[in-house]
């Protein structure tokens, strides 16, 4: 395995959350490389999953991405309103991550369609491209690039508006994609999507890698300042 695949290949740990966290968080303000190393690190755990599950997302219609984004988006607000509270081991973090990946997936769907599910289990077949660590990771990063080339536009206008807004703001701004996204699907179907439907959708999945960036990167940024300055080794970041 060459290096470039071998990047991509490490198994998701929390010092991996917290490596890439403090280098987020220390990034700040360039809002571009921060951007950037939210996508390695969301990258770096698609890349691990593909490895233990294979690109079985290849057979998920758009509708089932866009719930899996609206089910993570609905705990981090749950999770929001028991302050953190929650009976399961991931945090908010690993929601605004896994929205991260499956709007990237759905981007893909979007444009090459998914895999219809063959008879049998037996004679599932996915394209060599999806098995292949260093071009999935290639391909994911290419779609990230889109989103902060559409956020970098987006700063041009509204100047960086998003670093004040509140965290549970930003939650709500995914379920508001969401559900913007399946009234699109409702309102053509999903056979009968045109270029015009097919670039609006594109668009909110965008908008949401984009929203589930600036969480990871105010996550970051918070974990930081509530890290004790005079802290013997290096900060712990607590609420991540």
């Amino acid at each position: 395995m060459d290096r470039d695949a071998e990047r991509y290949q490490g198994k998701p740990s929390v010092a991996d959350r917290t490596d890439a966290a403090i280098a987020i968080a220390s990034a700040a303000p360039d809002t571009s490389a921060q951007h950037r190393l939210v996508a390695e690190h969301c990258a770096s755990l698609f890349v691990s999953k593909l490895a233990d599950y294979g690109p079985a997302w290849r057979m998920f219609r758009l509708i089932s991405l866009v719930d899996q984004i609206y089910i993570k988006a609905r705990r981090i607000r749950r999770l929001e309103e028991l302050q953190g509270r929650g009976l399961v081991e991931d945090s908010a973090w690993e929601e605004y991550v896994g929205i991260l990946n499956y709007a990237v997936i759905g981007i893909w769907q979007l444009r090459e369609g998914e895999l219809k599910p063959p008879e049998s289990l037996e004679d599932v077949r996915f394209e060599a491209a999806w098995t292949d660590p260093r071009t999935a990771a290639e391909r994911h990063l290419a779609v990230a690039s889109e989103a902060l080339g559409l956020l970098a536009r987006k700063n041009h206008d509204y100047g960086e508006a998003w670093r004040e807004m509140a965290i549970p703001s930003i939650t709500d701004e995914l379920l508001g994609r969401c559900l913007r996204i399946k009234s699109l699907l409702e309102g053509v179907g999903e056979t009968e999507r045109g270029g015009r439907e097919t670039k609006r959708i594109e668009g909110q999945l965008h908008d949401a890698i984009n929203y589930a960036a600036f969480a990871l990167i105010r996550l970051a940024e918070g974990a930081r300042q509530a890290t004790a300055p005079d802290q013997a080794g290096p900060p712990s970041f607590p609420t991540l």
